[in-house]
């Protein structure tokens, strides 16, 4: 017996997915797998038990069709644009919908995209998942609606079809993508209250529901892609953005499956009406024979949805995840006529605004991207014929098969990883090629030593765990920092913070009762702070060096430190990290030293920076603005010129500018990248293309 299943299922973040569907129902129709075997069964029966048989698949496939009919996958989540407060807000007018008419500038956001375009490639089996992705944010494109299709992939020459790939590392991927933008468009506006329906040219709309202050509808895909944004007016005439909104794909069975079905039912209505039985078997043959699989995979689709469904370890994304995979593995099955669109605004709707674009001009390219991995020794990797997952080597080689549910990586480096669905860690025995089960309970946090691991305990406190198994700093403590050869041990006790220095292997060497710390672990230090505000050192050793004396205090090199004495904060000098002062405090500004210069500045009201090297002496200057070293130059301002000046202090490169403003900067060694004036130079001041 046929009957339909209405399942719904939530999950927090506002994600869920909704299924209608059906059961798997029996008949001589649905029962079989191909058309050939149909007409054989069909042929060894006569009379009544023949009529029967043709009636019992009418039925069934009336049944069947609507079902199919009725058939909807919806993946949704909602943005919300809140306070928070739960407070209705004065509704003030937003600003009327507009398109951006500067064409000239899309076409270059265009041609910037295909020279910045890249894939991020994701170990997988049978083939490989490559991402696109795009470093910068474009301004007058979203990088979200241009259509990308993966041509072929290549690794050292060879190219390779993005199906026929499997876990082979890829360098450049060849790519067509295109973007179409609207020129003008069009202003459709309705009611929305008390109606199921509304025409718009040749598209109908369809209303889920209507609220006083919210609105669900569907809309065929054709016209969602024209669909650019809505707002709605008020009672009051005045104009609103939506205050949370989500659009879905919704999910059917594809239309020629579903024509399929329907000829099959007028087939076997024409043929129950036949007496000859060589006449009813030449009226079946007409049914399509494609429709055969597609019902075998319709059933088998709705049994592993089921299984799903039953799951109770699969939750919020990975549910959503499996889903995906139960719909990538029956893609033949499904497509998408329709979108759904969910809207809530801050006052009651009078009428609902929709833009549609007109005059659309496309833009298609081709182009070569690079690809790249994630850069780690080890990682997880997914087997999805079977759904389970294991590890690969940075050359994608299979170090551990794929046998266990969910593996996330919890390390930057691969050695541990997480079971979600099992809610158990693992540390990857390289040697052995195996993974090790973490004591039950325990999650991986860091390495603080190649056999000592911090892992947070089921009630949320940490502790570290030698070689994964033994306890030597207890489960007691709200958070442990490596600094130097010591541990940093914080707990909570009565509301306040309790901090104790340990050796790694738990010896107390220092009980800070009373004092503030703040950790430098880049430095192997800690500044302690005392209850008059006073700042001292403790070093890598666990060793109070400066007593809690200094208003400044915080370390600058990896053996020097700022500081300022007395009461007057404002001047600055360099000592050495037992104490000794390196400079008297003479300087209102000293930056971290990089590269071995430190940039200063004086009081002098014009060209007050200059650079300091470690004996504390200015080695040359002064500029009206100076920034760090990097890859052996540093960016200076001055004359109204922006310059690189070597190690030597010698101006080596101008930078020219037409707007001046504050450059942009990002200090990393030979990887910085200067932005003047909207233009990109490299550490050595060369432009960027």
């Amino acid at each position: 017996m046929n009957k339909k299943i209405h399942s719904g299922i939530s999950y927090t973040f506002g994600l869920f997915f909704i299924l209608i569907a059906a059961s798997c129902s029996t008949s001589s129709l649905e029962d079989v797998k191909t058309k050939d075997e149909y007409i054989k069964r069909i042929s060894a029966l006569s009379g009544d038990k023949l009529q029967k048989t043709l009636k019992t698949d009418i039925d069934s496939l009336t049944s069947l069709k609507e079902e199919m009919d009725g058939f909807t996958i919806y993946i949704g989540f909602g943005i919300s644009m809140s306070d928070g407060s739960g407070k209705k807000a004065e509704v003030k007018p937003d600003s009327a919908f507009r398109i951006n008419t500067d064409f000239a500038a899309i076409k270059n956001d265009i041609n910037e995209y295909s020279k910045k375009l890249y894939f991020i490639q994701t170990p997988e089996l049978p083939n490989s998942r490559f991402q696109v992705a795009i470093d910068e944010k474009l301004g007058n494109i979203s990088t979200d609606d241009i259509d990308v299709k993966l041509k072929k992939v290549y690794t050292k020459g060879r190219a390779y079809p993005e199906d026929k790939i499997g876990m082979v590392k890829a360098d450049s991927a060849a790519v067509d993508f295109k973007y179409e933008y609207p020129k003008s468009f069009e202003t459709f506006k309705f009611n929305p209250q008390g109606k199921k329906e509304i025409a718009y040219n040749k598209y109908t709309i369809e209303i889920d529901s209507a609220g006083d202050d919210n609105i669900e509808f569907d809309t065929p895909l054709p016209l969602y892609k024209d669909l650019l944004s809505y707002q709605a007016l008020n009672p009051a005439g005045v104009l609103m953005n939506s205050s949370s909104n989500s659009a879905m794909p919704l999910t059917t069975i594809k239309g020629n499956i579903k024509n399929d079905l329907a000829s099959a039912l007028q087939i076997l209505k024409t043929a129950s009406k036949l007496n000859n039985n060589d006449a009813i078997v030449k009226e079946l043959n007409k049914i399509p024979s494609s429709l055969f699989p597609a019902i075998a995979k319709y059933h088998g689709f709705i049994t592993k949805y089921k299984s799903l469904e039953n799951d109770k370890n699969l939750k919020g994304f990975d549910a959503i995840k499996r889903l995906k995979q139960l719909m990538e593995e029956d893609k033949d099955l499904f497509g998408l006529e329709k979108q759904r669109v969910t809207l809530k605004f801050p006052d009651k709707i009078s009428e609902l605004i929709l833009y549609i674009g007109r005059e659309k001009e496309t833009i298609a390219q081709s182009a070569v991207a690079k690809i790249t991995q994630i850069a780690s020794p080890y990682q997880a990797f997914a087997d999805n014929r079977v759904d389970k997952y294991g590890i690969v080597d940075s050359n994608y080689t299979i170090i551990v098969p794929a046998s266990y549910g969910r593996l996330d990586r919890s390390d930057n480096i691969g050695l541990y990883y997480k079971d979600y669905k099992e809610k158990q860690d693992f540390h990857l025995d390289v040697p052995n090629k195996k993974l090790i089960p973490i004591k039950k309970g325990y999650t991986y946090i860091k390495d603080i030593s190649d056999h000592l691991t911090m892992f947070s305990d089921s009630n949320k406190y940490v502790g570290v765990l030698e070689n994964d198994d033994k306890v030597v700093i207890p489960f007691e403590y709200d958070d442990i920092e490596k600094t130097g050869n010591t541990l940093l041990l914080t707990k909570s006790k009565r509301g306040r913070k309790k901090y104790e220095i340990r050796t790694l292997d738990n010896k107390l060497v220092n009980d800070l009762k009373g004092l503030k710390i703040t950790p430098y672990p880049d430095y192997g230090m800690l500044i302690i702070e005392n209850e008059k505000e006073k700042l001292g050192l403790i070093d890598k050793d666990g060793r109070t060096v400066i007593q809690p004396t200094y208003v400044n205090l915080k370390p600058i090199d990896k053996d020097l430190l700022l500081y300022s004495e007395g009461s007057d904060s404002y001047q600055k000098g360099i000592m050495k990290v037992d104490g000794t002062k390196v400079t008297e405090p003479k300087f209102n500004y000293i930056n971290d030293f990089q590269e071995g210069f430190a940039v200063y500045r004086t009081d002098d009201i014009n060209k007050s920076y200059g650079y300091l090297n470690k004996a504390g002496q200015p080695v040359f200057g002064k500029y009206t603005v100076a920034y760090g070293f990097a890859g052996g130059y540093a960016l200076v301002f001055d004359n109204n010129i922006f310059s690189l000046i070597d190690t030597s202090g010698k101006k080596v490169k101008q930078i020219p500018y037409k707007t001046l403003g504050d450059p942009t900067i990002s200090l990393t060694g030979k990887s910085t990248i200067y932005e003047i004036d909207g233009k990109k130079y490299n550490y050595a001041g060369q432009p960027i293309n």
